[in-house]
């Protein structure tokens, strides 16, 4: 008998966390990009992590230009994609 075992949503996030910092992002970035992989908005990202929104926004630009994206959805398909 096979038992398949999926990996654990925290697993998951943990993994992309690694990667996106492999990739020259910050910690910060790289929860950020992690909050909008999930759905937020870079608003909710900023109330999740209790930051302002233009911090948010400067770590969105900045991750963006460390994975060369042009727009967001391109940061979260990239960060899907680990």
């Amino acid at each position: 008998t096979l038992i398949f075992v999926s990996p654990s949503a925290a697993a998951v996030a943990a993994r992309r966390r690694q990667g996106l910092i492999a990739r020259g992002l910050t910690g910060a970035e790289a929860d950020v990009v992690l909050l909008l992989t999930a759905g937020a908005s870079p608003a909710e990202a900023a109330s999740a992590r209790g930051a302002a929104r233009a911090t948010v926004r400067v770590q969105i630009r900045e991750a963006m230009g460390k994975l060369r994206c042009h727009r967001q959805s391109q940061l979260v398909a990239a960060a899907l994609a680990l």
